[in-house]
């Protein structure tokens, strides 16, 4: 069960940032980085704390 939640939770990310990146890139043209850079600085953190 715990395998199954964590697929969905992750899922569940990449759709919130997925859906971002399109109202960013797609609506007003604009690229940002700074979510990625988030998310990456998250996933760095998440292993050493």
């Amino acid at each position: 069960m715990n395998y199954l939640l964590h697929i969905l939770i992750m899922f569940e990310i990449y759709l919130i940032l997925a859906l971002a990146m399109n109202l960013l890139a797609g609506y007003s043209g604009l690229i940002s980085l700074t979510q990625a850079a988030f998310y990456g600085i998250g996933h760095i953190l998440h292993h050493y704390f």
